[in-house]
């Protein structure tokens, strides 16, 4: 899309406003004639300005009713991927809860030679331009129990914050509350899940017998398997509870269900789109110059030169109104191309 000068309405609107403004002061009517002609086009401008802000108005009335109807077209679907990561989450609970599923030793290590560590200090490792802290340094340089098994330690504390939403690990019944978008872009921007894909999917063979799945007892194994079918029935009815299990899942949730969940939740708490906002904008401006102060010139008897000038910018605002309604509108319906 070719980057157009954003000064270009203003300027247009200005310099056509100036030129109005000293026509109307060099005009050769004088007298009484001056101040009818005057007062006439303050009645045309009072009638016109009502006549656009009539069509603003309902054009922002019909897009705001339309607004609400696609929030509340998304609102299910907003709902139902919720309810899958936490589906997910419930099961990442159960499983790196049970402190015979990891390695004899391996959280006491973390948890005591780098405390406070996250999964975001060493992911941030694979970013660029980002300040790696010490701590996360020495852990990616630390060979005992293997990085990745590390890694996915931390990556499902990841997914099991204190907060507002940690009572949803304990509900039994499918919840509504939605995510805080905030931790919806952190958990999107680091992929999460992805480790869990890498190690027990593409890697396992090398981390045979390090994750003990047989010490979950077989109602927990249950539950997983109910929460897994919860989440995608089909994809998960033929792979018995394991590594393969738990990496399908990490997968899942890293490369589908956070990508959607989080672009779905941003469009539904999008806030006014920039046309509408410039439309309440001008339309303030508009019946401030063109309605509220030619009425009061016309009612009173003030000196020429106001009326002069309220001409002049009534004329300035609706002209830049159409010229600035253009871009922004290009601006709105263009789509970026990633070629």
């Amino acid at each position: 899309m070719m980057k157009t000068n954003k000064n270009v309405p203003l300027i247009l609107s200005l310099s056509i406003g100036s030129i109005l403004f000293v026509f109307l002061v060099s005009t050769n009517l004088s007298g009484s004639k001056k101040f009818e002609a005057l007062d006439k086009s303050m009645d045309y401008i009072v009638q016109i300005t009502s006549i656009f802000a009539g069509i603003v108005i309902a054009f922002l009335a019909s897009k705001i009713i339309q607004l609400r109807q696609e929030k509340l077209q998304l609102k299910p679907q907003l709902i139902q991927l919720s309810r899958k990561l936490n589906c997910f989450r419930k099961v990442i609970h159960l499983l790196s809860s049970d402190y015979l599923f990891w390695q004899k030793g391996l959280r006491d290590h973390i948890e005591k030679t780098y405390p406070g560590i996250t999964f975001y200090d060493v992911r941030d490792i694979t970013f660029i331009d980002v300040e790696i802290t010490q701590q996360a340094r020495e852990f990616i340089k630390d060979e005992k129990f293997g990085e990745l098994k590390k890694q996915v330690y931390l990556e499902m504390k990841s997914f099991l914050p204190s907060g507002l939403y940690e009572r949803m690990l304990y509900d039994a019944y499918d919840s509504d509350e939605i995510y805080p978008i905030e931790q919806l872009l952190k958990w999107t921007k680091y992929e999460c899940g992805g480790v869990m894909c890498s190690t027990f999917v593409d890697k396992y063979q090398a981390y045979l017998g390090q994750f003990n799945f047989d010490s979950i007892p077989e109602d927990t194994q249950i539950a997983i398997k109910n929460l897994s079918s919860k989440i995608d029935k089909e994809r998960y009815k033929n792979i018995k509870f394991g590594a393969s299990l738990i990496g399908e899942l990490g997968s899942q949730v890293s490369l589908e269900i956070l990508p959607k969940l989080t672009k779905v939740q941003l469009s539904f708490q999008e806030k006014m789109p920039i046309v509408i906002q410039f439309m309440y904008k001008t339309l303030f401006l508009l019946l401030i110059c063109g309605a509220i102060i030619p009425i009061v010139l016309i009612n009173f008897n003030l000196p020429v030169f106001f009326k002069q000038l309220t001409l002049s910018l009534s004329l300035g605002i609706m002209l830049y109104f159409l010229i600035k309604l253009y871009y922004v509108m290009e601006e709105e319906i263009f789509v970026e191309q990633n070629i």
